[in-house]
């Protein structure tokens, strides 16, 4: 009967420690899984979401290519510049080694920014005093209004 009771013991630990291993293993696919979610975003989220529509906005857009630039005040093209990037997707990432290509600063009660590379593949955005790299996941032609713009060459 002992040999029994200790055979039922050696179960009941075996069972409780299986438990265990399998509540960790989920616990810690779990973290990875949210940890990994939190490097996604999206434009509208980091930038636009924050900007109050109401209020009035100034656009200053630098192209390093030449240092030609713009600025804009006027609602319509803010709006269409706006549009194009609404629905960029992006990734968070620790660093690229792209050159950037446009600075675009975003002048309202906070500033806001972000740059572009050459390739249009990565972001940064700065908010505050500090700075986010991403990697654009869709290519939706973002640049599509800024490309567009007559930008000037200061000298």
């Amino acid at each position: 009967m002992n040999k029994k009771k200790i055979s039922g013991n050696v179960v009941q630990i075996f069972k409780i420690m299986a438990m265990i291993f399998i509540f960790l293993v989920v616990v810690i696919i779990g973290t990875l899984y949210f940890l990994d979610e939190a490097k996604y975003t999206s434009f509208q989220k980091e930038i636009l979401d924050e900007i109050h529509k109401d209020g009035t906005l100034k656009i200053t857009i630098t192209r390093y290519s030449d240092y030609a630039r713009i600025s804009i005040t006027d609602k319509e093209i803010v709006g269409k510049i706006f549009n194009d990037l609404s629905s960029v997707e992006l990734k968070k990432v620790k660093d690229f080694s792209s050159q950037k290509e446009y600075a675009v600063r975003i002048y309202q009660y906070e500033n806001l920014g972000f740059e572009v590379t050459k390739d249009l593949k990565y972001i940064v955005i700065f908010k505050g005093s500090g700075n986010t790299k991403y990697k654009v996941l869709n290519d939706n032609n973002y640049l599509k209004t800024i490309k567009n713009l007559d930008l000037q060459i200061t000298e």
